[in-house]
């Protein structure tokens, strides 16, 4: 005997067993949707309280029950899809006597319904549709909590979704990002393709395409890599890859900062965000930084063009006052870095003044660099920059470099990825660059969400 067989399984399922028996149906296979709620609301923003108007073709809606409240003559309903909520008023003494008393006595928050409107009219000074007719298309066997934790929230995304306009909002948007990061690339003939490979740790096999002929493309795939889960790694966050031939670094920069620029645009209808400071991001517990802002106001970032460019050394010099070429080995660079606050973690292993060097800007220089910037880094023993990574208040975003396309410098000391690659390079490539972009990272600063495990839709459990 199944759940709906067996009422006493359930007392929420009992409601559908009940139903059922009374010849309803709980669950509709199709709806005639003829308006969206936002399509109401705006249509309708200028409704005045006094007014109410009658539609001419009356309409067809639907949504879930987020709340409702019996007033003794009617109801007031509210709704919510996708994007909006909208008030619902419905009067019992204008239904049949049996949907009435369903209304009254069958219909739970969490339900997803439709409607059919006849009339609009402002009520406590909110758009309300005035119906004259109901159905269901769908129940909710299981309570919709309107208070989930955290940890729950990341979890159960379908239930956090479902309680939570603000969350439906925040997927609604990283889809509109993913959408314009393919359209801005796509109208710079950049190509996007696919590798079959599970875990990708460079774009050593998007390569394979620049060696086959290909010159411009890019792929959108998860990290698919192990990381320790905090506040700003996942390894199912998304990334972006692209290797670009006979391009140089400054084009990349350019790129990205194109890229950016329109997605800032577009979602904000300007350059400017505004964003909580980052050491008050959750998880964020970094040493030695000093606070940027007050704790009672955002911080501006602006993303106009002309994004800073800077040398990974200068800026060390100029922010912590170290000059490392200046140093002789590694220990007194260790002592000269912790004397301007660098702390030295458990199990660091610095074999190099560089190491130093990296170690020193990811703690003193990182945090505080707000504005959009790109670091550059030389090529080792030479002053051309071969690599850049780009920092937005305080987080690596994403990065770029020159591409290795001779095979006979290749260290001897290789991985089997790295031999595949020396084979194909064997044919011979174009010179190229390479960029990567997280993604969801990105997400977090656009939508001011400072845990990126609050962007993964829907997380595999981490074993």
């Amino acid at each position: 005997m199944n759940a709906a067989q067996n009422p006493d399984v359930d007392l929420l399922l009992a409601r559908a067993y009940e139903l059922t028996q009374q010849g309803l149906t709980p669950y509709a296979h199709q709806f005639s949707r003829t308006c969206t709620l936002v399509e109401i609301n705006e249509n309708f923003d200028e409704v005045e309280d006094t007014e109410c108007i009658l539609l001419e073709d009356p309409v067809q809606v639907c949504g879930r029950v987020s709340w409702l409240k019996y007033h003794g003559d009617h109801f007031i309903i509210r709704i919510a899809d996708q994007h909006t909520h909208l008030q619902v008023i419905i009067r019992p003494a204008n239904l049949p006597e049996p949907q009435a008393r369903l209304l009254q006595n069958r219909v739970y928050r969490g339900d997803y319904l439709g409607f059919h409107v006849v009339a609009i009219r402002r009520v406590d000074g909110f758009v309300t549709a005035e119906v004259d007719g109901w159905c269901y298309l769908s129940l909710a066997n299981l309570p919709i909590p309107l208070h989930i934790d955290i940890q729950r929230q990341r979890h159960e995304r379908h239930l956090h979704l479902a309680s939570s306009l603000e969350a439906r909002e925040q997927m609604v948007k990283r889809s509109q990002v993913i959408h314009q990061i393919r359209r801005v690339l796509n109208n710079f003939d950049i190509l996007e393709v696919s590798t079959p490979y599970p875990n990708p740790p460079d774009s050593c096999h998007l390569q394979h395409y620049l060696v086959g002929g290909l010159e411009q493309i890019y792929e959108i795939r998860s990290l698919n890599q192990y990381h320790a889960v905090d506040w700003l790694n996942h390894p199912q966050a998304l990334c972006l890859r692209a290797c670009i031939a006979l391009k140089t670094l400054n084009y990349g920069m350019q790129l990205m900062e194109d890229l950016l620029l329109h997605l800032t645009r577009y979602l904000h209808a300007h350059t400017v965000i505004w964003n909580k400071p980052f050491e008050l991001m959750n998880g964020s517990e970094h040493a030695g930084l000093e606070a940027v802002f007050p704790e009672d106001r955002l911080q501006q970032i602006d993303l106009s063009p002309g994004w800073a460019h800077r040398k990974v050394s200068e800026l060390i010099e100029t922010i912590a006052g170290i000059d490392f070429t200046q140093l002789k080995n590694v220990d007194e660079a260790l002592a000269v870095a912790k004397e301007a606050g660098l702390q030295i973690k458990e199990g660091a292993n610095h074999q190099s003044i560089d190491d130093v060097l990296l170690d020193t800007f990811r703690q003193l220089i990182q945090p505080i660099l707000i504005q959009p910037t790109f670091v550059l880094y030389p090529i080792v023993d030479s002053d051309e920059v071969g690599s850049f990574e780009l920092i937005i208040k305080g987080i690596h975003l994403g990065c770029g470099s020159i591409i290795r396309n001779d095979p006979t410098q290749m260290a001897k000391n290789m991985t089997m990825r790295t031999i595949e690659g020396k084979s194909v390079l064997m044919l011979g490539m174009p010179p190229a660059i390479e960029l990567s972009l997280n993604i969801d990272r990105l997400c977090m600063l656009l939508l001011n969400i400072d845990d990126i495990r609050d962007v993964i839709p829907f997380p595999f459990p981490i074993t």
